[in-house]
């Protein structure tokens, strides 16, 4: 009994993230399933999106596998280089800036993929308003667009939690998610629309439709459905999401991984905020051989 005991301490320590994690890496995941893995704040509560449950694509078509490695330790990562501030090809022809009264203050920080389609991301959004950030960890699954593992600040909203404050207190319940689920660090370039795959080209665009429905007679209710095209005219519908309260949405750009021909769609929901609107990025994953349907 004694030499089985180890064994039994492990084994229950591996199953600590089938659960969505959240604060001490115990919670919910801060993102809905298709759109809103980066958490989303406001001052006011909106209805419930409506969405259309994501459809996988098909079993992931394989790459040339770069070399194993293991997993990434967060606190050994530069935060500098992974920051990515996604309106980075959209913003001027869109006029996201705060001289537009829309703030751009959320970013994310790719960490990497696992070689069964899932991606690792650390997020910070900005309470604008406050002025202060919210922190927070997820890993999604970019078949099902699932998030199957989310991690948050113990101390959202407080002025000292940036996220290197974050990493710094949550390493551990980050570093065992990384192992758990496979993540490997590789370069997450982030690129604009359309993309050159081994299913050809792929583009992607948002299709959003005004319900004329208002929240508090004052926002505007839309909904949105996010379309892949492919190099010979074929479609797929990535997602829908319905009666929302947002202004727009926009395609960022996409990240690709490098273990498969799945890659990682950056939308921004522009939301109403506390002075103007907010952008808040989101992921939705994306094959680009499988589920298109005929033109």
């Amino acid at each position: 009994m004694k030499k089985l005991l180890p064994l039994l301490i492990a084994a229950a320590g591996l199953c600590a993230c089938t659960a969505r994690r959240s604060g001490t890496g115990t919670g919910t995941a801060a993102a809905a399933d298709e759109s809103t893995a980066v958490p989303v704040t406001a001052e006011a509560t909106v209805p419930a999106a409506a969405e259309e449950p994501s459809v996988p694509d098909a079993a992931p078509s394989t790459k040339a596998e770069p070399a194993a490695v293991p997993a990434p330790r967060i606190q050994e990562l530069n935060l500098d280089a992974l920051r990515l501030k996604p309106s980075i090809y959209i913003a001027e022809a869109n006029k996201l800036d705060g001289a537009h009264n829309v703030y751009d203050n959320s970013v994310l920080f790719p960490i990497g993929f696992s070689k069964d389609g899932k991606f690792a991301c650390l997020s910070e959004v900005s309470l604008e308003g406050k002025g202060a950030v919210d922190p927070s960890f997820f890993i999604q699954d970019l078949v099902t667009d699932s998030i199957v593992c989310s991690i948050e600040s113990p101390q959202p909203g407080s002025d000292d939690m940036d996220t290197a404050a974050f990493v710094q207190l949550m390493h551990e319940a980050i570093d065992a998610a990384l192992a758990e689920f496979g993540i490997q660090q590789v370069p997450c370039t982030f690129l604009p629309f359309p993309c050159t795959g081994a299913g050809g080209t792929l583009d992607v665009r948002v299709e959003v439709s005004d319900t004329g429905k208002l929240l508090y007679d004052m926002f505007k209710i839309i909904d949105y459905t996010c379309i892949a095209t492919d190099g010979s005219g074929r479609k797929k519908i990535i997602t829908t999401k319905k009666d929302t309260a947002l202004d727009d949405v926009y395609v960022c750009g996409y990240i690709s991984n490098p273990f498969e021909d799945r890659i990682a769609v950056v939308l921004a929901e522009k939301a109403f905020g506390f002075e103007g609107c907010d952008l808040r990025y989101s992921v939705l994953g994306c094959s680009q051989s499988a589920g298109f349907s005929a033109k």
